[in-house]
C-alpha cells in the first residue's frame, strides 16, 4: 500500500538522521548506502532505450522492416500497441498472428467507451500489407532468438 510506503520511507530516514546525530555513521555503513543506490540506479537503467540504441538498431538490424525505419510509423506502432494493451490487458496472453497484428494496427480505432483515434492517423506505410508481413517476420525472428 502506498502509505506503508511513505511510512517506511520516512522511517528509515528518520533512522538514517539519528544515526548521524548520535556520530554512529561508518565508513562502511556509508559505502554500502552508496553502492545500493548505485545498484538500483544500475538497475532502473537496464533495457532502456535510447534515442543512440534506436539509431543503432535501426542502422544494424533493421534493414528488412521499413515499417520501423520510418520515425512516424515506429512511434504509431509504439502508441497503438501501448493503447491496446491499457485498454484490452486480457487479450496480452493471446498468440500474436499476422492477422491480429494487422487488426490491432489497422483496424482497433475504438478504445473503451470515451478514447478512439481517427483511421487518417494511420500512416500510409501501416496500411501496406508487405510492411506489416516485414515486421510481424521481425518479431518471429526475435522471438525464435530468445527461446
Amino acid at each position: 500500500c502506498d502509505a506503508c510506503d511513505v511510512y517506511s520511507r520516512k522511517r528509515v530516514h528518520m533512522d538514517r538522521i539519528q544515526l548521524f546525530n548520535d556520530d554512529a555513521i561508518t565508513k562502511k555503513s556509508v559505502r554500502r548506502e552508496v553502492s545500493s543506490i548505485f545498484g538500483k540506479i544500475q538497475a532502473m537503467r537496464k533495457n532502456k532505450i535510447t534515442d543512440s540504441t534506436i539509431t543503432f538498431y535501426r542502422r544494424k538490424q533493421l534493414k528488412s522492416v521499413r515499417l520501423l525505419q520510418d520515425s512516424e510509423a515506429l512511434h504509431f506502432v509504439f502508441e497503438q500497441l501501448a493503447r491496446y494493451a491499457t485498454f484490452y490487458p486480457s487479450k496480452m496472453r493471446h498468440e500474436c498472428t499476422l492477422s491480429s497484428l494487422q487488426e490491432i494496427l489497422r483496424r482497433t480505432l475504438r478504445f473503451g467507451e470515451k478514447y478512439c483515434i481517427d483511421e487518417e492517423m494511420i500512416p500510409l506505410m501501416v496500411k501496406k500489407d508487405i510492411h506489416v508481413q516485414q515486421l510481424y517476420d521481425h518479431l518471429c525472428e526475435i522471438c525464435a532468438q530468445q527461446n
